[in-house]
């Protein structure tokens, strides 16, 4: 007889275990189908959000931005086709105490690092510095953190602005405390980052402020002029100690006169310039009214001295006590007159320059300090080796408009007195016509011939007599 459970048994066991080897591979292909479905969805709404399932039910992980980015992330997941149920495990970021940024400028490119609040915020930065730099390379290492303060991106981007006048270091942020260092690009650059870093916007507050000083190109230069009632500074000074040491001497010197300071830092001073600084406001502190200029350390004084023990001094000082490396260009002081009876005709209202006009003076003669305006021999042709000089000239005049100068030509005593008042005429008029062809208003130009009257240097030697043939130029009403 058979026994029919031997041959139903083995059957059942088959089926079953067909059965569920089908339900597994199903629910396999299930959460597999729907994890693809899902993700697609959350890369294109939320990229940040991950997901996984099990069969229908599934959960979704990463760290969201804010609680808005956390909704978004799980709706999206939930509204794809299949899904039962979504558990949300998402997190918020950490809160950065302090929240910082670090903008770091080396070689050919810029590294941002510290903390980020939004993908927007991080965009707009990257973005604020290939605009500000262009062609340079930009490194994102930000992280995402809470706890950014109001009017950090505003700073941030104010750091972006000042980073890009650096050749080369750094901006931090902590909090809304501000700090920058490096070495500017050049001087311009130096005087809108100092600037700049005093005004901060977003309501930052400066920590530090660390510059290297830009090289100033040649020549170092610095002027002081003096009137009645005041004295003005001009130039540059190779430190902040330096600067403060003459403005305080300055005003130590002219005590009861308005001191004016424009005095710029820079690099590339020449060894001693600070103590021929100082030795050449001693001169003049000799002198009712004038002018003192350094061409790195050549030294020109004008003026008029105040007594006749006065002018012997500066006279001898200039002679006998220079500092080391210092040399005399020129020298124009007027000795005081004795009085003279008042003219029977109307008296004229003494000229006084303003003190704009006075540095005008004192920047061109530092610049004739450095070298002469030349002419082919025993004529008024100007000769090609004078051209730069008259250019720079031209660029000093043109930065005082308005202001009346008197071109003076002055020759040696070789020769006849008449030829010599003519040569003297016709170079100062060649001069005056150059400089009108580059660009100079004519009006506030005027020419005058002194022949050999008015000798710097006794007409004893070639060397003195090359003093005596010059053009001078001087402040006229």
């Amino acid at each position: 007889m058979c026994n029919w459970k031997n041959w139903i048994w083995p059957g059942v066991v088959t089926t079953a275990f067909l059965t569920a080897l089908t339900g597994w591979f199903w629910a396999g292909h299930v959460h597999h189908d729907l994890g693809l479905r899902a993700g697609d969805q959350l890369r294109a709404g939320q990229p940040w959000a991950k997901v996984q399932f099990s069969g229908r039910d599934g959960f979704i992980f990463g760290i969201a931005e804010n609680e808005i980015q956390q909704r978004e992330a799980a709706n999206i997941a939930r509204s794809t086709y299949g899904v039962r149920a979504i558990e949300n495990q998402t997190t918020l970021p950490p809160k950065a105490d302090p929240f910082v940024l670090s903008l770091v400028k080396e070689g050919e490119g810029v590294t941002l690092k510290g903390n980020y609040a939004s993908t927007e915020s991080r965009m707009a930065l990257v973005a604020a510095a290939e605009k500000a730099m262009p062609g340079i390379a930009i490194k994102d290492e930000l992280t995402l953190a809470a706890g950014k303060p109001d009017g950090f991106d505003v700073l941030a981007s104010f750091g972006v602005s000042q980073l890009a006048d650096l050749a080369s270091g750094e901006v931090s942020l902590s909090n809304l405390d501000y700090s920058i260092k490096g070495k500017p690009a050049d001087l311009s650059a130096y005087e809108t980052l100092t600037t700049g870093a005093s005004m901060l916007p977003g309501g930052g507050a400066l920590k530090t402020m660390e510059f290297a000083l830009p090289e100033l190109g040649k020549p170092y230069e610095f002027a002081v002029v003096v009137d009645q009632a005041s004295i003005n500074l001009t130039g540059y000074a190779p430190s902040t100690d330096v600067k403060s040491a003459i403005e305080s001497k300055a005003k130590e010197l002219f005590a009861g006169k308005t001191v004016s300071s424009a005095l710029k830092l820079a690099a590339g001073a020449p060894d001693g310039f600070p103590e021929a600084v100082m030795f050449g406001m001693g001169q003049i502190a000799g002198l009712g009214n004038g002018s003192f200029s350094l061409s790195d350390l050549n030294y020109a004084l004008k003026g008029t001295s105040v007594d006749t023990a006065t002018y012997e001094g500066i006279l001898k000082a200039s002679k006998d006590d220079l500092p080391a490396g210092m040399t005399v260009s020129s020298m124009d002081i007027v000795a005081p007159k004795a009085p003279e009876p008042a003219p029977a005709a109307e008296p004229v209202a003494a000229f006084t320059p303003t003190p704009e006009a006075a540095a005008c003076e004192a920047l061109i003669g530092a610049l004739l300090s450095q070298g002469q305006i030349n002419f082919e021999v025993s004529e008024a042709v100007i000769t090609q080796d004078s051209f730069e000089l008259l250019s720079r000239i031209v660029t000093a005049l043109n930065s005082c408009p308005g202001t009346k100068m008197e071109i003076g030509g002055h020759t040696d005593t070789d020769g006849d007195t008449g030829t010599n008042q003519s040569l003297s005429e016709a170079r100062a008029n060649a001069v005056r016509d150059m400089l009108m062809k580059a660009g100079v208003n004519g009006a506030n130009l005027s020419a005058k011939g002194y022949g050999s009257t008015k000798p710097i240097a006794a007409n004893d030697t070639d060397e003195n007599k090359a003093r005596n043939r010059r053009i001078e130029f001087r402040l006229v009403p």
